[in-house]
This record gives C-alpha cells, sequence and structure tokens, in this order.
C-alpha cells in the first residue's frame, strides 16, 4: 500500500491548488479532504484541530 494520496475523482493533490493574488498557494480543506479518506466534513474538522493541538504543544 502506497502513503501517496490517491485521486479521488480525477483530481489529484495539485490539481486542487489554488493561488492568491500574491503568488503563494493554498488549498482549501473541504476540496483536499476525500484525498485523505473524509467523507464528511465534521470528521475531518476534527483531525485538524487535534493536529492544530498538538502543533501548539
Amino acid at each position: 500500500m502506497s502513503d501517496a494520496l490517491q485521486p479521488i475523482g480525477g483530481k489529484s493533490f495539485e490539481d486542487l491548488k489554488q493561488t492568491n493574488e500574491h503568488g503563494a498557494e493554498y488549498w482549501s480543506a473541504r476540496d483536499i479532504q476525500p484525498l485523505f479518506g473524509y467523507g464528511q466534513w465534521r470528521r475531518f474538522e476534527n483531525a485538524i484541530k487535534k493536529a492544530q493541538t498538538s502543533c501548539e504543544q
């Protein structure tokens, strides 16, 4: 099994990349949640909150 993110609906992680007016790249959490295997936003949001808490420690 590969650790690489698998395209969902024909879109890869790079396909979902957005660029703001200053040229900074970013990804929408709601767009990438399926790539991480989350079918429901609330479950992905919980994972994001746990990651934020871990980074703050």
